[in-house]
C-alpha cells in the first residue's frame, strides 16, 4: 500500500477559522472562545490541529477575533503538538473569505490552501480531498457530507463528475433540494483570493462561491464518508462528546483503558464501593469518592472531584469542578471551576457556566441556563435562566460562620492571601493580628497564605501556631491585638474550610467589619506599602499557659470526693489544656483520642464515638464529654451514659454562674428558653435579651462583664468548651448531686424548633405579614418576629445561610409548646401563599 502522506504537496498549509463568538453555546462561551470548549479533555481546536497533522499538514494559520489571547496562550507556537502555528487577529469581523484572504496575504503560498473551521469535530480523510482537488485541477473543492437534517447548513448539488451545479445557504424546508451539505472544509487555489475585497465582510458561501460559479470557475464538491459535526449549539456539543465516547469518531481517544468502555487520564483516584457504567472518560487528576455512581455517558475533565455518594449520568463536567456529597447531576453540562455543594439536584438540559457556586440542596429545573460566576444560595429552587446579577441568588462571601467554602476550589492559597490583604487593609499598618488553626495540613497552608496577605499590608502577625479557638479569643485581648483569624476544616464536611474573623475584643467580627473586608477584596483596595514597612511574624504558642493561669483563678475552692470524667478530645490540643484545668478541681480524666498533629475533624454525629464515650462513662466516670477539635463546642453525657440536651447544658452553666453570692446580669439569646435562667438564687438577676447573632451576643456579654473576656465572664454561653466543661464539673462538686439528678431539674423546659423553606426574595414580605397579623402588644421585633403570651411564645427568624425561616416555640408544657410551634408554622405558610400570589 503506498504511503499516502508522501503523495501530499510539500509545505501545504491550512487556515483555521477560530474567531467566532459561539453565541449559541452560551453560557459556556461567555469567558471562553468557542474553539476552546473542551471535547473529552481537549479543546475542539486541538482535535482539529491534530487531524491536520495526521493528514500531513504541519503549518496552520489561525484567524482569531473573540478572546484571541486565550487561544494564543494555550497553543503558543504549536511545538507541543508537533506543528507550526501562526496567528492573524482581525480588528473587525471580515467574514470567512475576508479573514482567510487577510491570513494568506500575511503568509503567502503557491500551493492550494485547506480551509477548515476551528469549531467542528471530524475524522474525514483530508488526504483524499487533496488528491481529488489535484486530479480535477479544481479552483475550489468543497468537502461535502450527507446528513438526515440539512436545514441548518448550506446544501450543494454536483454533477456526476463532482462539479458544483447549485448551492444554497441554510434553506427553508420548501427550498431543500439535496441532503448533501457544505462542511465548511475547502481546498482553494491561492489566486482565487485575489478577487476578495479588502476591509469588509465577505463570506465564502454567500459571496465568493456564487460569484465564482457564475463566472465559470471550476468549483467541485467531494462527498466524504466519516464523522463530521458542527459544534453549533449546546445539544450538538453534548452529542459530539457522547459520540466520541461511543467511538463513533475515528480519532485517538485520550487516556488509557481502565476497564472496557472506561478511559482514564493520569493520576486518577477511584475509591472502592463505586458504580461505574461505561462509557466514561475521566481526565487527569480526577478523584472519585466512595459510593459514587457514574454513567452511562459521563465526561469528567481534568482535576474534577466527585464527592462520596454523588450520582452523575449523561453529563459533562469541565476542569477543576466539584460535585458534592449526595448530589445528583443528570443530563447536564457543568463549566470550569464550578462548585456544586452537598445534596444538590441538577436536572436534564441544565448548563452551568464557569466559576459558579451552587449551594447545598439547590434544585435546578430542566433546561435552565446559568451564566458564569453566579452564586446560588443553599436550598434555592431555580426554575428560570440566571443571566444577570441577582442579589437574592448572590449572597455575601461571609456566612454566620465566617468565610466557608470547598478546600482548594473556592478556598485556595491565592484566595486566602487576598482575604488576608483585605483584612489587613481594614486593620491598618503597624497593628497586630493573632492567627491560629486546627491540626490539619490544609489549615496550616491556608493560615500561612493568610499571614502573607496580612504582612503585605504592614500588619504584624502573632502566630499561636496550633491552639484551640477559645485560646485565640483569649489571646487577642491578652496580647492587645487589633483582631484575629482562625482557620479550620468543618467537622461535618472534611472538604470544607471555615475561616473565622474576630475583633479586638475576641468577639466574632460584626457585619460592618465583614462588609469592609468584602469591599476591599472585590475592589482590590489594598495598601501598597514600602519594603521596610512589611509586617513581622512572632510566635506566641506559650499564651496557652496564660490562659490556664487565668482560668484557674475563676474556680471556687471546693472540698469533695474525687470526680472522674471521660473525655474524647477529637485529637485536638485541648487534651494539653483541659486535664491541667481539671487538676485544679481535683478531677481525674480518662482521655480518649488525645492530641495528634495529623488529627482530622470529628463529626459529633459519629455514632461510634458517642457510643464509646457513653460506655466508658457508665462503667468508670461521673460524666462523659466529646469535645470538638477546636474546643468551641462539646457533647455532655451523664453518669448513665445518656446524652444531655443543649437546653439542659445551658441551664446548668447558668445555674453555676448564678450560685455565686452577688447580683448578676444575664445575657439570654432571644431563642433560648424563658425558663433557662434558674430562679431562687437569693440574688438580684437582670435578664438582658440578645439577638440571635453570636457576634451581638458576645458583644453584649463583653459590655456587662466586670472583668472582661480575659477573666472568662459569661463563657457559660458555650463559646468556650474548655471552660464550660470545668464549670459543669464545678457545679457537680458544689451541689454534691449526680449529673442525671441536675438534668432532671430541666425536665419542665419545653422548647421546640422547626424550619420552613422560604425563597430569599420573599423573606421580607413574610415577616411584614407576620407582624401585621399578630396583636401589636404581644410581639417583639428586636430580631425576627416574637409572639409572647403568658402560656408560651413562638419566634420567627430568617435563615442565616439557607433560604428558610427558623421557628422556635416554648410552652408551659409539651402540648402547649407544640401548639405554639404550629401557630408559627401556620402563620409562615399562610404568608407564603399571600406573597406567592
Amino acid at each position: 500500500m503506498p504511503d499516502k502522506e508522501a503523495e501530499l504537496p510539500t509545505g501545504m498549509q491550512a487556515i483555521v477559522m477560530a474567531g467566532g463568538f459561539g453565541t449559541r453555546l452560551l453560557p459556556l462561551t461567555h469567558f471562553k472562545p468557542k474553539p476552546m470548549i473542551p471535547i473529552l479533555g481537549k479543546p475542539i481546536l486541538e482535535h482539529i490541529l491534530q487531524l491536520l497533522r495526521k493528514n500531513g499538514i504541519g503549518k496552520s494559520i489561525l484567524t482569531l477575533y473573540y478572546k484571541p489571547q486565550e487561544i494564543k496562550q494555550y497553543f503558543g507556537s504549536g511545538r507541543d503538538l508537533d506543528c507550526e502555528i501562526h496567528y492573524v487577529i482581525e480588528q473587525k469581523p471580515l467574514g470567512t473569505a475576508g479573514s482567510s484572504a487577510q491570513a494568506l496575504g500575511l503568509h503567502p503560498t503557491e500551493l492550494p490552501v485547506l480551509i477548515i473551521s476551528g469549531d467542528c469535530l471530524t475524522d474525514l480523510d483530508l488526504r483524499e480531498a487533496i488528491r481529488f482537488h489535484e486530479e480535477k485541477e479544481a479552483d475550489v473543492t468543497i468537502v461535502l457530507k450527507r446528513v438526515k437534517n440539512p436545514y441548518e447548513y448550506g446544501i450543494v448539488i454536483t454533477d456526476e463528475e463532482g462539479r458544483v451545479q447549485k448551492f444554497l445557504e441554510k434553506p427553508s424546508r420548501s427550498e431543500v433540494f439535496s441532503d448533501t451539505i457544505n462542511t465548511g472544509i475547502y481546498l482553494i487555489n491561492p489566486e482565487i483570493f485575489r478577487s476578495v475585497p479588502k476591509g469588509r465582510e465577505y463570506d465564502f458561501s454567500k459571496h465568493l462561491f456564487p460569484r465564482l460559479l457564475k463566472s465559470g470557475k471550476k468549483l467541485y464538491g467531494l462527498v466524504l464518508d466519516g464523522y463530521w459535526a458542527d459544534i453549533g449549539d449546546l445539544d450538538q456539543y453534548r452529542r459530539a462528546q457522547f459520540d466520541f465516547l461511543h467511538q463513533k469518531i475515528d480519532l485517538e481517544l485520550p487516556g488509557s483503558i481502565f476497564t472496557p468502555g472506561i478511559r482514564v487520564g493520569e493520576n486518577v483516584h477511584i475509591e472502592d464501593d463505586r458504580k461505574l457504567v461505561p462509557p466514561l472518560f475521566l481526565g487527569n487528576n480526577v478523584r472519585i469518592g466512595k459510593n459514587v455512581s457514574l454513567g452511562p455517558d459521563v465526561v469528567l475533565n481534568d482535576n474534577v472531584l466527585i464527592d462520596k455518594s454523588a450520582s452523575l449520568a449523561k453529563s459533562i463536567v469541565s476542569s477543576a469542578s466539584f460535585v458534592g456529597e449526595g448530589s445528583i447531576v443528570s443530563g447536564a453540562v457543568i463549566g470550569d471551576n464550578t462548585i456544586i455543594e452537598t445534596g444538590a439536584q441538577v436536572h436534564e438540559g441544565v448548563v452551568i457556566g464557569s466559576e459558579c457556586h451552587i449551594g447545598r440542596r439547590v434544585s435546578i429545573s430542566p433546561d435552565v441556563l446559568i451564566w458564569p460566576s453566579k452564586r446560588i444560595a443553599n436550598e434555592t429552587e431555580v426554575h428560570s435562566n440566571l443571566i444577570w446579577e441577582d442579589e437574592s441568588q448572590n449572597p455575601s462571601m461571609f456566612t454566620r460562620e465566617g468565610i466557608v467554602g470547598i478546600a482548594n476550589l473556592r478556598i485556595t492559597p491565592d484566595f486566602t492571601a487576598r482575604v488576608g490583604m483585605a483584612f489587613g487593609a481594614m486593620i491598618g499598618k503597624g497593628k497586630n493580628v493573632v492567627i491560629s488553626r486546627d491540626s490539619t495540613s490544609l489549615s496550616r497552608l491556608l493560615k500561612r497564605s493568610m499571614a502573607s496577605g496580612l504582612l503585605a499590608t504592614g500588619v504584624n502577625v502573632l502566630d499561636l501556631e496550633m491552639l484551640p479557638l477559645p485560646i485565640l479569643r483569649f489571646a487577642i485581648r491578652f496580647l492587645g491585638a487589633a483582631g484575629g483569624i482562625y482557620v479550620r476544616l468543618s467537622r461535618e464536611h472534611p472538604e470544607v474550610v471555615k475561616i473565622h474573623f474576630f475583633d479586638t475584643e475576641g468577639v466574632d467580627l460584626n457585619t460592618d467589619g465583614q462588609r469592609k473586608i468584602e469591599s476591599n477584596f472585590n475592589r482590590n483596595t489594598f495598601p501598597r506599602i514600602k519594603a521596610k514597612d512589611v509586617g513581622n511574624v512572632s510566635l506566641h504558642s506559650d499564651v496557652m499557659n496564660n490562659y490556664i493561669s487565668q482560668a484557674l483563678q475563676c474556680f471556687r475552692e471546693t472540698k469533695a470526693r474525687k470526680y472522674t470524667a471521660v473525655i474524647d478530645f477529637s485529637h485536638g490540643k485541648s487534651s494539653l489544656v483541659l486535664p491541667i484545668l481539671l487538676e485544679g478541681l481535683d478531677c481525674d480524666v480518662i482521655s480518649l483520642s488525645p492530641f495528634s498533629p495529623s488529627g482530622s475533624p470529628v463529626d459529633f454525629n459519629n455514632k461510634t464515638i458517642r457510643a464509646n464515650v457513653a460506655k466508658f462513662t457508665r462503667h468508670n466516670a461521673d460524666l462523659g464529654v466529646v469535645i470538638d477539635i477546636n474546643a468551641d463546642s462539646f457533647l455532655l453525657f451523664d453518669e448513665n451514659g445518656e446524652l444531655v440536651p443543649d437546653v439542659a447544658k445551658h441551664y446548668l452553666l447558668l445555674q453555676n454562674y448564678l450560685m455565686q453570692d452577688k447580683d448578676r446580669k444575664v445575657v439570654r439569646p432571644i431563642y433560648w428558653s424563658g425558663k433557662s435562667v434558674p430562679g431562687q438564687t437569693g440574688n438580684k438577676i437582670e435578664i438582658l435579651e440578645a439577638p440571635s447573632d453570636p457576634a451581638k451576643i458576645m458583644a453584649m456579654i463583653n459590655e456587662i462583664s466586670e472583668e472582661g473576656w480575659s477573666h472568662f465572664e459569661h463563657f457559660y454561653l458555650g463559646f468556650d468548651a474548655l471552660f464550660s466543661v470545668c464549670k459543669i464539673i464545678e457545679l457537680l462538686i458544689v451541689s454534691q448531686q449526680p449529673l442525671s439528678k441536675l438534668v432532671e431539674d430541666c425536665q419542665d423546659l419545653f422548647l421546640l424548633e422547626d424550619k420552613v423553606k422560604c425563597p430569599w426574595q420573599q423573606m421580607g414580605s413574610i415577616f411584614r405579614h407576620a407582624a401585621e397579623k399578630l396583636p401589636r402588644e404581644n410581639i417583639s421585633l428586636m430580631d425576627g418576629v416574637k409572639y409572647v403570651t403568658e402560656e408560651g411564645w413562638f419566634l420567627l427568624l430568617p435563615g442565616t445561610d439557607e433560604p428558610n425561616i427558623r421557628i422556635y416555640a416554648e410552652g408551659d408544657k409539651n402540648t402547649s409548646a407544640k401548639k405554639f410551634l404550629k401557630m408559627g408554622k401556620d402563620l409562615v405558610t399562610s404568608a407564603l401563599k399571600v406573597s406567592g400570589n
